[in-house]
């Protein structure tokens, strides 16, 4: 079979590089896939991998020229379903799926990703996508703030990653904390700066290294400056090859607010990195069982910081050996239970049920 996947978002979001990985995934399956997504990164990713991909001008919603490109694409390249991500992609090319009767998959990451209007009703009662929520935690949400949603059926599909064949499991001196996600507020690196204070201040030595951009670049950086953390901390903006940066360090801190399934949080684990995160979303769903106690609550205010910083305190004050025993622990879980190409059976498994069923999941 072959599929589409169709991504109309502007800006790099971990839901296009779960495209590019799961398109790659199913072409080792044996399956096919095509990609679709406006003229920059995303399309010129894809091709850099070798994967065939198209830009597309999708105007306004449910825009008749990008419905009937997209009607002319699927049939001429003989698709056989279709996975877009948010209602935009769903109001062009998921009118085109419906209109040539292909399965019509979307991927939610958040459960915010889908509000209650009278758009979001109208669309799913005439487009009738299977959803396929990246954890069970973001599915039983949806399910119970939308249940409308849920007439054609769920199918939770994690977000999955290649774990690296020979991890490089060291320790640098001092130790190297790596945070990458986009520079908000609901991915709390207000904390993060402040925790690291407090081990600054108890005299732990490490590293930290900040990657991604955002909104709030500025005022964190200038947070940096007054907690005078300059010397333990580097930002280094946008990084095109996370994967390259996250073998150049041993602890990966999550200290977001908000998350469905995070693909950041497995790609550190791929490499082998001890993982530090507060428990939201569909994290608990992926966590290794040899680090219950680095997963913390998610707290407000001081206590917050303050637990962020007792997991970080517990992971510096490990000798070594302990603590390359982790890695390798954490290496072993994410190789048995995250690997892209048992979630990409999984989405070809419901692309061909969805393809020969009228029911739903």
């Amino acid at each position: 079979m072959k599929i589409a996947f169709v991504n109309s978002t502007h800006g790099w979001t971990g839901v296009k590089t779960w495209c590019l990985d799961m398109a790659q995934a199913l072409i080792g399956l044996g399956h096919q896939a095509i990609l679709y997504g406006r003229a920059g990164e995303f399309v010129d990713r894809a091709r850099e991998r070798g994967l065939t991909a198209h830009a597309v001008a999708f105007g306004p919603d449910f825009n008749p020229l990008a419905v009937i490109h997209f009607v002319r694409e699927f049939h001429a390249e003989g698709v056989g379903a279709v996975v877009g991500n948010v209602s935009k992609d769903l109001r062009s090319a998921g009118v085109a799926a419906r209109l040539l009767k292909l399965p019509l998959m979307q991927h939610i990451g958040q459960s915010g990703d889908l509000r209650d209007t009278w758009k979001t009703r109208a669309q799913m009662r005439l487009l009738r996508p299977h959803l396929l929520p990246c954890c069970v935690s973001v599915q039983q949400d949806l399910l119970q703030r939308l249940p409308f949603l849920y007439p054609t059926g769920s199918t939770p599909i994690a977000t999955g990653v290649t774990p690296v064949v020979d991890p490089r499991l060291g320790r640098h001196d001092p130790p190297v904390l790596l945070t990458t996600s986009q520079l908000r507020r609901d991915k709390g690196h207000d904390d993060l700066l402040h925790a690291y204070r407090m081990l600054s201040d108890a005299g732990l030595e490490f590293r930290a290294v900040i990657a991604g951009s955002g909104s709030e670049e500025t005022r964190l950086k200038a947070l940096c400056k007054e907690l005078d953390l300059d010397d333990h901390v580097r930002f280094v903006g946008f990084v095109r090859n996370v994967r390259y940066l996250l073998r150049t360090a041993d602890v990966f801190v999550l200290p977001s607010h908000a998350e469905g399934l995070p693909l950041s949080l497995q790609e550190a684990m791929a490499e082998g990195l001890i993982p530090v995160a507060r428990d939201v979303g569909g994290v608990a769903e992926v966590w290794p069982g040899a680090c219950p106690e680095l997963l913390v609550e998610d707290l407000p205010g001081e206590v917050g910081v303050e637990t962020l910083a007792v997991a970080l305190t517990q992971v510096l004050s490990l000798d070594e050996k302990t603590f390359l025993e982790r890695r390798r622990a954490v290496w072993q879980h994410c190789r048995d239970t995250c690997d892209v190409t048992d979630k990409a059976r999984t989405l070809a498994a419901t692309a061909e049920w969805l393809a020969t069923s009228k029911g739903t999941i």
